[in-house]
């Protein structure tokens, strides 16, 4: 989703790449648009996580909520990450270094995402129904937002 948002606040222009600074391809609304679309994504995923939270440990108890819990955070944190890392702008950048990074940082998202599931299955008492019930959900609200992308995120 990021790449696909990420491209329409710059121009891809290969013929320009080399040519000029990233901060001759941004708009301000383009901008704007783009920070509010992460901020949603962000806010939509720890809500969604905090309530899949509460209704296990109403319904279900305090150790399947642990693992909704960390599931959760399995599918919220990479997303934290990534957005940070894109959210660190420095104009002086070239188009081709900025989408480097980007590369780079959906690479660390996906192998953080492996790691968190390794360590995370290795903790006592983890169950690995509830902990997908935390993750799934979270990671939902990433590809709903490819869906209503036209909508006004404001």
């Amino acid at each position: 989703m990021f790449l696909t948002l990420w491209s329409q606040v710059i121009d891809l222009n290969p013929v320009h790449c080399y040519d000029y600074r990233l901060y001759a391809y941004l708009s301000l609304d383009a901008i704007v648009s783009f920070y509010s679309i992460v901020r949603w994504v962000l806010s939509r995923q720890a809500l969604i996580g905090l309530l899949m939270v509460t209704l296990f440990l109403v319904f279900r108890g305090s150790e399947e909520a642990v693992s909704v819990l960390l599931g959760s955070l399995i599918g919220f944190l990479p997303n934290l990450y990534l957005a940070t890392r894109i959210g660190i702008r420095n104009p002086a950048k070239t188009s081709r270094q900025v989408l480097r990074a980007f590369y780079s940082g959906v690479a660390v998202k996906l192998l953080m995402t492996a790691v968190l599931f390794a360590v995370v299955l290795n903790v006592p008492n983890v169950r690995f129904v509830p902990l997908l019930a935390g993750f799934v959900p979270v990671v939902w609200v990433y590809w709903f937002a490819l869906l209503v992308r036209g909508a006004d995120w404001k």
